[in-house]
């Protein structure tokens, strides 16, 4: 299956799928114009657009039962552009949406996100406190894979805006 897609993707073909919803439909065929490959932990997902219609879809690739490649031209989607696609938070499965993020971390938390930035923009900024801890501000988009990730943390992280994601 992967390899039918893959091929598919490459050569920017149509694909013939058979797939089985979230929803309990069964044996679905649809026509798949396929534009990426998301790979989310052990997941994996083909973006894509189906039919006619022009939004982006996420099919995970486990559903989809059998591929045919149809060797006919995708249909492109000439406003597509899969780094934009990711950054509006698309891969973590967000809406798009943007959020302030002020946080306080701790010194090896600081060294980590220095190494590792949440976005390119963000800032780091040594408070004037006992322990050494920072506060980063930035703007990020609003995943539940970023508040999962800040729930995580525990005490090396305080959240200091939106009390509902500190609770």
């Amino acid at each position: 299956m992967q390899r039918v897609v893959s091929d598919a993707l490459l050569q920017e073909t149509q694909l013939e799928i058979t797939y089985d919803s979230m929803s309990g439909k069964t044996g679905q065929s649809m026509t798949v114009h396929p534009h990426a490959l998301i790979h989310r932990g052990q997941m994996c997902y083909l973006v894509c657009t189906c039919w006619d219609y022009t939004s982006q879809r996420r099919l995970a690739m486990h559903r989809i039962r059998g591929a045919t490649n149809t060797y006919t031209p995708m249909v492109k989607q000439p406003d597509f552009n899969l780094p934009q696609y990711l950054a509006q938070g698309h891969g973590d499965f967000g809406t798009g949406e943007m959020r302030n993020l002020d946080i306080k971390v701790s010194p090896d938390l600081a060294a980590y996100l220095e190494e590792c930035k949440l976005t390119a923009d963000q800032t780091l900024t040594k408070m004037d406190d006992e322990q050494g801890w920072y506060r980063l501000q930035t703007r990020i988009v609003d995943t539940p894979q970023l508040n999962w990730w800040l729930l995580s943390q525990g005490s090396e992280l305080v959240v200091l805006d939106e009390p509902t994601v500190r609770q």
